[in-house]
């Protein structure tokens, strides 16, 4: 018996690989930038984790841990500086796409 199909597989698309903050003083808070995930994929996108791996950021979303195909989701990361001069920070989404974990390069500069 000879068997053929075609297999799914989620795929991740995001609107930017970079946020860039504007100058933030030490002690207060950027305005948030945002990051929309897209499910580019025909299968269900299973999220693990969305989480800042480094520098001084916070991230909110409104990403469910499963994505249908076609559906999008929103990240919003803030600044919120430590220290004089320039910051640089990671962005990471971990799921069951392929070229996953995903990362989105964040940059400030702390006054």
């Amino acid at each position: 018996v000879s068997l053929t199909g075609t297999g799914t597989m989620p795929a991740v698309s995001l609107s930017t690989t970079s946020l860039r903050f504007d100058k933030t003083a030490i002690g207060q808070q950027s305005g948030p930038l945002s990051v929309a995930l897209t499910n580019t994929g025909d299968a269900v996108l299973s999220i693990s984790s969305i989480a800042i791996v480094s520098g001084t950021y916070t991230q909110t979303n409104n990403c469910p841990s499963n994505l249908t195909s076609g559906a999008s989701c929103t990240i919003n990361v803030v600044f919120a500086p430590s220290s004089k001069g320039n910051s640089s920070g990671q962005l990471s989404i971990t799921d069951n796409a392929s070229d996953s974990p995903q990362m989105v390069k964040l940059s400030g500069i702390g006054m």
